[in-house]
């Protein structure tokens, strides 16, 4: 971490880019694969459709990022995160599998403002997929993952930076 700090580039930047996680690419084909599946089902396309699968699509991996990123600087504080990041990552997995209406109302809420993982999965799938016939507890949370996603980097990217002014090096 301390030649990273010594770099004139973001320190944020450089660390994330100095390693590709290859188990990102399972998620990537698994991710492909339903949305083929899917993708028959969802009516007619539409140039302006297809402009908002790609907005969510990277609002859903920046809400991912930034979720990520704030348990995994809590080790500038605790000195070890492994275990958070393995129980959010856990928890994203089993929790956005399923329908949102299939949780109870208190767990809805959380999974939409405390650990919104319904921005990554529920709401965007609710807006191609409406023909269902269920109604979101509030229509304007369909459009909301790119906010949601530019609130929680740009958090991600605070907390990130207290976690850098903390941060003792192996010399200190």
């Amino acid at each position: 971490m301390d030649r990273v700090l010594v770099r004139p580039l973001n320190p944020l930047f450089q660390f994330f880019a100095m390693r590709i996680q290859i188990y990102g690419f399972g998620d990537l084909m698994a991710g492909i694969g339903g949305l083929a599946y899917a993708a028959p089902h969802i009516g007619q396309w539409s140039m302006l459709k297809l402009f908002f699968l790609i907005i969510i699509i990277l609002s859903g991996a920046a809400i991912e990022w930034a979720l990520m990123t704030m348990l995994g600087v809590s080790a500038f504080w605790t000195l070890q995160s492994g275990g958070l990041l393995a129980l959010l990552d856990t928890l994203l997995n089993k929790l956005s599998r399923f329908p949102l209406s299939l949780y109870g109302r208190p767990i809805q809420l959380v999974l939409t403002f405390v650990l919104p993982v319904a921005f990554m999965s529920f709401y965007p799938a609710y807006l191609f997929m409406n023909e269902v016939g269920q109604q979101p507890p509030s229509p304007w949370l369909v459009y909301a993952s790119p906010g949601v996603a530019v609130v929680l980097v740009g958090l991600a990217y605070q907390v990130w930076r207290r976690g850098i002014d903390v941060y003792q090096g192996a010399g200190s």
